[in-house]
């Protein structure tokens, strides 16, 4: 239970709940007991038996570390979740979230990892010592434990027995204190290295512990240099043996591993080996072929699964001995000629795996995977989408399956969510999508992590001695005051090697082409120390990779001069996120403000120094985005907030799309806002509920006319050299009529686009517009053409809420190629046109049987080139697509394929 969720029991009346307790006939008087350093304020026990108040029981400090609190509470405790038993956690001023029991081996890891006491007569208490303080250090530990009895009644010892390793001891009640309630004794025999079971029997009340006897020091070793962090699988070097490592500040290491499926609590533990130079500890295990799981264990009691682990189990990080190994090692990739899109030509589609995925397939009940996603590229293909940017797919909540979530609540930064799939269902992922020649973004959260990550939990230190983490009152340079989960500490060297190692992973293992990185606002930066900070790991990043890795920034506010002085390739532009809502929203920004800040390279004034520079570099490094995961979508704000009427919404969304794909920068959409989708929240505690993307829009006339508007900017964006390549034009501003003219022009192509958008209710009519050029040009949804003269057009008319767009080039000559089915054809092949002969159009279709850079071009009987319809790197796929022969004459014609090494070419003939 913690503060942003609600137990089951608070829909109960708090009468019934304190009639459990108050009224109870039978009930057991127990006192509270939690250590913590320092003097924390609003310290109370929130559980089922006070409605999960954390006001309601206070503690009383008691000296030295212990608050105590005595509470009566009825025998039987709760109906559900656990029968017999009372949930609750403790509570302060700032925890988040409210921290468990640590000497209470009763956890309930599947409530919000909520402590449980069992009541009955007598209840017995704390334990100890036992399989969450773990390991004793000597072969006589102290075994002790609270014995409350029902009120009213004194403590039969009589009763009491301890049983150790099967041999059970009584007439041992002299070991009961009546004044404190403590039962302590100890060990009536030799414990040896190991793990121990303890039962102890008090009248008809049983527990039992588990813990381990560690004898003299822990053992040094000088670690080897083969052993990376995390598991390293066998090999000459360790003499066929398993290597695992754990860096952690502490006086003892354990590792308890078991085969997949069989239990792991009660697995024998083995006492690493501490490194003579660093907080490295080691061992090397001879494992049998198969798949395993596995934990650590510290001094401090925690057990957790490995922070460098790839892969979380069902009771700890997993990883197979033999051919599949660490992250299914033996994947075969089959997309090995892959190449990223250019930035100048990125358009990237940012989605949250579940909800995309939930909503095309329909599941209601819950979210979608990685393998559903990775039968959804043709989708992309179709609209012209060549980059996904997933939001977090990193082990987020609890360790292990968590249920839905958003991922910023991130736990663990090696390891994928389970609940999405395993690492060979993510491989296949990239995989599908690198063959459709479609980039892989991940969303990289190393701003903070979630209390169940084990990078915390091997050593939970607030008061900062865990070097991964800091506390929120030590801001670094250039890091802003906002605080949430735990804090991580970019300023130390351990923070810049595991970030970093992470990173590696990403790129190496899973072949991942870029990173979104989150809140880097939190995180702090500092031109004289190039080495920590952002600075550290993304120069580092792009030194190691050649400027080749994607490295986008969410920096709020932004800021070109991170950009300019990191290895960054770009950040989130918020200004131009920031203009287009608010146009949205208040119709009140002026046309020179969406030039600048909107269409150009102008940027808000940040928070950051330097501050300068303080416009973009290049195209390639704002991202342009009307809207994102955080923001609720232009047709929501308007409907919802605005009183918009839907239609009009709709309508304005489409005027406000082309400032994504016609401006200095790389468009990024939003899931569903292709299709017209409403997408928001209100009220705002269902922002990061589960809100499958709403693919029924798609069938609607509606959503058919968003997706063709939408696509058709797609295409002109990839295509045309003017948007991707060309100069922006700002040509003019009719403020009266708030009508903006703008367009892009590459010289080298003579290749032009021209935009004309009117941000009014009603229908306006310019006169003597200034244009790019003369000549034809198409109107790019409906391919109407316009004839313009002089470099100008002496009237156009714009309805009401439009943004109507020309492209100097026909859609004939801008083709978007794009793979019929998502299946890989088993060979190359070129088919015969279809019709032939033909007039004047046909449709050529082929096969590329391996991702590669391909051509297709049309020629006369002569030899020469008459057209040209791929002259680019294309995925593995079958491909169909037209040729418009309107301005040809009739006659033989020759087209040729070439990808790779293959080559072929058919005749066809155009008749007139």
């Amino acid at each position: 239970m913690n503060k942003f969720s609600c137990s089951i029991w608070s829909s109960l009346a708090f009468v019934a709940l304190f009639g459990w307790n108050a009224f109870a006939q039978d009930s057991v008087d127990v006192t509270f007991r939690y250590n913590i350093s320092g003097t924390p304020s609003g310290l109370t026990v929130p559980g089922q038996f006070n409605a999960w108040n954390n006001t309601a029981w206070p503690m009383t400090y008691q000296g030295g570390t212990l608050w105590t609190r005595d509470a009566r509470l009825a025998v039987g405790g709760a109906p559900s979740p656990i029968a017999g038993a009372f949930q609750y956690k403790f509570f302060f001023t700032g925890a988040s979230p409210w921290p468990n029991d640590p000497l209470n081996h009763h956890v309930n890891v599947s409530d919000n990892d909520n402590t449980f006491i069992i009541v009955k007569n007598p209840t017995i208490y704390h334990f100890l010592p036992n399989n969450r303080t773990g390991t004793v250090t000597t072969n006589f530990p102290t075994i002790s434990a609270f014995i409350f009895p029902k009120v009213g009644t004194a403590f039969d010892t009589s009763g009491l027995a301890l049983t150790i390793n099967g041999t059970t001891y009584t007439g041992i009640g002299s070991s009961y204190n009546f004044t404190t309630r403590e039962f302590r004794k100890i060990s009536p025999t030799s414990l040896g290295f190991g793990n121990h079971i303890v039962i102890l029997r008090a009248g008809t009340t049983l527990d039992t512990v588990s813990f381990i006897v560690q004898t003299g020091p822990p053992p040094s070793a000088l670690m080897p240099s083969y052993a990376a962090h995390s598991v390293t699988l066998p090999a000459a070097a360790s003499n066929d043996s398993t290597t695992f490592r754990l860096r952690v500040s502490t006086s003892y290491a354990l590792l308890r591993i078991a085969p997949l499926g069989q239990p792991l609590a009660s697995a024998p533990a083995y006492f690493l080996r501490k490194n003579f130079t660093s907080d490295d500890w080691w061992i090397n295990v001879k494992l049998l072929p198969g798949t395993y799981e596995y934990q650590y264990q510290v001094a401090n009691g925690a057990s957790f699964n490995d922070p460098w682990g790839r892969w979380n189990g069902t009771q700890g990080s997993r990883f197979t001995v033999g051919a599949e190994g660490l992250t299914a090692d033996d994947y075969v990739w089959r997309s090995n000629s892959y190449q990223k899109p250019p930035p100048n030509k990125l358009i990237i589609y940012e989605m949250n795996v579940g909800e995309f995925t939930g909503g095309y397939y329909g599941l209601t009940g819950g979210q979608g995977t990685f393998s559903h996603l990775s039968r959804l590229m043709g989708y992309f293909d179709s609209l012209g989408v060549n980059a996904l940017e997933l939001m977090p797919v990193n082990d987020y909540g609890l360790i292990g399956r968590s249920g839905f979530s958003w991922g910023y609540d991130i736990s663990h930064h090696f390891a994928l969510e389970p609940g999405y799939g395993a690492p060979r269902d993510f491989k296949a992922l990239v995989d599908s999508a690198h063959a459709h020649g479609i980039a892989i973004i991940i969303d990289a959260v190393f701003n903070h992590l979630n209390d169940p990550g084990p990078l915390w939990q091997m050593h939970p230190d607030v008061g900062g001695t865990n070097p991964y983490f800091k506390l929120c009152s030590e801001r670094r340079y250039n890091e802003d005051d906002l605080c949430f989960f735990r804090d991580m500490d970019h300023f130390t060297p351990q923070t810049q090697e595991y970030v970093l190692e992470v990173l590696k992973m990403w790129i190496d293992v899973y072949r991942v082409d870029g990173f979104r990185y989150d809140f880097t606002q939190g995180i702090g930066w500092n031109i004289n120390e190039p080495t920590m900070g952002i600075l550290g790991w993304a120069n580092k990043i792009d030194t190691l990779y050649q400027g080749r890795v994607y490295q986008i920034a969410e920096h709020l506010p932004e800021s070109p001069a991170l950009v300019f002085y990191s290895g960054m390739t770009g950040g989130w532009h918020d200004s131009f996120r920031d203009e287009v809502f608010d146009e949205a929203r208040f119709q009140n920004r002026t046309l020179d403000r969406l030039e600048n800040l909107v269409l150009d390279l102008g940027a808000y004034g940040g928070n950051d120094t330097p501050a300068l520079p303080n416009r973009y570099a290049s195209r390639t490094e704002p991202i342009n985005g009307n809207v994102n995961h955080d923001e609720q979508s232009l047709i929501f704000e308007m409907n919802n907030f605005q009183g918009v009427p839907i239609d009009v919404a709709v309508q304005r969304d489409k005027l406000y799309a082309p400032f994504m794909f016609a401006s200095l920068g790389i468009p990024m959409l939003w899931q569903g806002m292709e299709n017209g989708e409403p997408r928001g929240w209100d009220p705002e505690n269902q922002k990061l509920s589960y809100r499958p993307v709403q693919f029924s829009l798609r069938s609607t006339p509606r959503g058919q006319a968003h997706y063709r508007w939408y696509k058709a900017l797609i295409l002109q964006r990839k295509r045309n050299p003017a948007l991707y390549n060309g100069q922006l034009r700002t040509l003019f501003r009719y403020n009266a009529e708030k009508t903006l003219v703008w367009g892009f022009e590459d010289i080298a192509t003579n290749s032009r686009f021209v935009a004309v958008s009117n941000f009014t209710s009603a229908q306006q009519t310019i006169s003597t517009v200034p244009w790019i050029g003369s000549g034809t040009f198409y109107n790019i949804l409906d391919q109407t053409t316009l004839v313009v003269s002089g470099g100008s057009v002496p009237s156009i008319t714009i309805p009401a809420y439009t943004s109507l767009c020309y492209s100097s080039i026909p859609d004939s000559m801008l083709l978007d190629v794009e793979p019929m089915i998502s299946e890989i054809p088993t060979e190359f092949s070129l088919n015969q046109n279809y019709p032939n002969p033909f007039n004047p159009s046909t449709r050529i279709a082929f096969s590329v049987q391996v991702s590669g850079f391909t051509s297709l071009r049309i020629f006369d009987v002569l030899g020469r080139e008459v057209a040209t319809l791929v002259n680019e790197q294309l995925a593995a796929g079958k491909y169909e697509l037209p040729f418009d022969a309107r301005g040809l004459s009739s006659g033989v014609y020759f087209y040729k394929l070439v990808s790779g090494s293959f080559v072929e070419t058919k005749r066809m003939m155009l008749t007139k």
